[in-house]
């Protein structure tokens, strides 16, 4: 990007992910910018911008087009002209939301393309081009934020709210959630169930990993349990005991994550916990926002953003 052209809210950065014809794509809280791919990295004097202004929250590239969430709802962007077209805002739909955001999208092994908002988990099977909606009931919801959404092994899914995780086995109009790490205490201070990320370092594990706001979670499918991760050896006392958060898978069997004072890196394949040294000292974390997905290009680098821009730890 020209030196000229940064801007506090285009590098702020909330979303990195590699296209194979783009190159690396960032969406910043001031439109999309594609960096194209080198030999062995990234050219980023030839980064473009092909979308400005709108905050960009997620891309999904689909059979039926590339679609982008972003504050005023859904856009197609056809990638041959480079043309953004709305295609969805929930506020002004028969659902009336009070805005337009749309946090995160997912493509489903069904072709289903799910979104997350701040008022319910919406999704939308592309070969019909019909939405519908799945939204919380009873007192544990004061809101329908959606943080997350994952697919399991089997195709059911699993999507992060306010208050614990909703598991939905299909989509048929007559199936019953089951809820896990719930609250029904009405003294519990909303939002200290909150669920922000859902992965598996197996899919075929019984075993979900949660970032939740208390910190990382496991829950065992199984027996619906909900645990800390189990730690065998530490560079540190346990963490997962005290406050961390920003917990994100960066390889099959390690999860990078951040305590109030420093930066971790947990291996699941033999319980151990390391520090990742220097980078505190680099990047204080009160600085940083979270980890982000590692590139398939680059797949021994970590990424992790924060309030200034991101960050690539070589």
């Amino acid at each position: 990007m020209n030196g000229s052209e940064e801007n506090e809210l285009n590098q702020n950065v909330k979303l990195l992910k590699y296209d194979q014809e783009l190159g690396l794509l960032i969406g910043t809280v001031e439109g999309l910018y594609a960096t194209p791919f080198l030999e062995n990295g990234f050219n980023y004097e030839q980064t473009s911008n092909l979308i400005k202004s709108l905050n960009i929250w997620d891309y999904e590239s689909t059979p039926a087009g590339d679609y982008i969430a972003t504050e005023f709802g859904l856009y197609r962007f056809d990638r041959e002209t480079k043309e953004l077209t709305k295609t969805l805002s929930l506020d002004k739909t028969k659902f009336k939301l009070n805005q337009p955001n749309i946090l995160a999208l997912e493509l489903d092994a069904n072709n289903v393309l799910w979104m997350a908002t701040h008022n319910g988990a919406y999704y939308w099977p592309l070969s019909s081009l019909k939405f519908k909606s799945l939204v919380h009931s009873g007192s544990e919801f004061i809101s329908n934020n959606i943080w997350s959404i994952y697919q399991l092994a089997d195709g059911s899914i699993l999507y992060g709210t306010d208050n614990g995780v909703v598991h939905i086995p299909s989509l048929s109009d007559t199936v019953v959630p089951t809820y896990y790490f719930q609250s029904h205490n009405k003294k519990d201070v909303y939002g200290a169930n909150a669920v922000y990320e859902i992965f598996q370092t197996d899919i075929n594990s019984k075993f979900v990993y949660l970032d939740t706001f208390q910190g990382l979670k496991l829950l065992n499918l199984d027996d619906k349990s909900i645990s800390l991760p189990p730690v065998l050896k530490s560079s540190i006392e346990n963490p997962f005991e005290a406050f961390n958060s920003s917990a994100q898978q960066i390889n099959t069997h390690q999860i990078a994550f951040l305590t109030e004072s420093d930066y971790f890196i947990y291996d699941t394949s033999n319980q151990t916990i390391s520090t990742i040294e220097g980078l505190a000292e680099q990047l204080p974390t009160a600085l940083a926002y979270r980890f982000l997905p590692t590139l398939p290009t680059r797949p021994d680098d970590i990424l992790i953003s924060s309030i200034e821009a991101y960050t690539l730890i070589l």
